[in-house]
């Protein structure tokens, strides 16, 4: 049996095709040639150059495969919709109609909490709440939302696909830091004295990737799973790194500020500077959401269970620190703190 992956190179894509190489799958990588490859370096698996935006590309890429992650997308919080509607919703689109044509048997495809929606004031989203975020106008939330129900509308009745909605992934193996690992990252570095009170859900990116080998292996086709962690508030979270780090706490920031730097950012550096900035008044407005998800489906289903999120930032930290991108100083007091706990 072989098994093609999509986005290898990516955080999740990555970690999901070292959990496939432990259980000594046969593993084909689709890689774009820009892409950068340290992540894959030295792994017994075919590589095969390719972009999903290329539909003729993907129709001969998925030859011979018998299963398939389709992991790679856009993650980002700016830029054009043009951008993210060819890479996450027609690569969708590309992508499940090629293993349709190759005759693959199964297909677990990788969406995001983003397209599930926010919660409610006063309980938990879940797989059956209705999506409520188009207003917001942010490009990789409507992209991602797109992009399921059209991977869904392609698979039809012919095709087995499993959904899976990751929230915001947190561990080693973040090389070009996810939205939710520049939060980490810029904590460690000491350059985030002041956080947001945003209502996030974080996830240790460890479980993300059990979480789809176990879809592949247990999930109802046609039905999506929540791959959660902890819901928390992005202070909540950094006090944590905190307590795992022995750093200083961050102090909360009111949503004014947080609402007057967005302006800043829009009207300054995308409108002066005409460049792309991730605080604007779009992603400052998605803070005010909650982000707040239930896990039972998957719980109950994929026998599912993630880890705590100290273990996350843990490894998340020690990662960042030994690869060089948090100063020496600053490593070596994070770097003596995780080992002592480790004793």
């Amino acid at each position: 049996m072989k098994t093609f992956v999509t986005g290898a190179t990516g955080f999740i894509g990555s970690t999901v095709t070292g959990r496939l190489l432990d259980r000594g799958e046969e593993l084909k990588l689709l890689v774009r040639p820009e892409s950068d490859v340290r992540r894959i370096q030295g792994l017994d698996v075919e590589v095969v150059e390719g972009d999903i935006r290329d539909a003729s590309k993907m129709a001969g890429a998925l030859k011979g495969c018998d299963r398939v992650y389709h992991v790679a997308g856009l993650y980002r919080l700016f830029g054009d919709q043009e951008l993210f509607d060819q890479v996450n919703v027609q690569g969708a689109v590309n992508v499940i109609r090629a293993a349709k044509a190759a005759g693959v048997e199964r297909v677990v495809y990788t969406s995001s909490v983003a397209a599930v929606g926010a919660a409610p004031d006063h309980g938990l989203a879940d797989e059956e709440t209705e999506w409520n975020l188009d207003s917001l106008g942010i490009p990789y939330v409507t992209s991602k939302w797109r992009a399921e129900q059209r991977a869904v509308e392609e698979a039809g009745e012919d095709l087995e696909l499993v959904v899976v909605n990751p929230a915001g992934p947190i561990g080693a193996g973040d090389f070009n830091p996810t939205p939710t690992g520049h939060i980490v990252l810029q904590y460690l570095r000491g350059k985030m004295p002041f956080v947001p009170v945003a209502l996030n859900n974080f996830v240790d990116v460890d479980d993300v990737a059990e979480g789809h080998l176990r879809a592949m292996d247990k999930g109802r086709a046609g039905q999506r799973y929540i791959l959660g962690g902890h819901n928390m508030t992005t202070k909540e979270l950094l006090d944590a790194a905190a307590r795992v780090t022995g750093l200083r706490r961050p102090w909360a920031l009111p949503y004014l500020f947080a609402y007057l730097g967005g302006l800043a950012g829009q009207l300054f550096v995308q409108g002066v500077l005409r460049r792309p900035c991730m605080l604007n008044l779009a992603n400052v407005r998605l803070l005010r959401q909650r982000f707040f998800f239930s896990i039972d489906k998957a719980r109950n289903e994929l026998g599912w269970d993630p880890g705590s999120i100290e273990t996350a930032l843990a490894k998340s930290a020690h990662w960042f620190c030994e690869n060089g991108y948090v100063s020496k100083r600053r490593s070596r007091k994070i770097l003596a703190r995780l080992e002592g706990e480790a004793k």
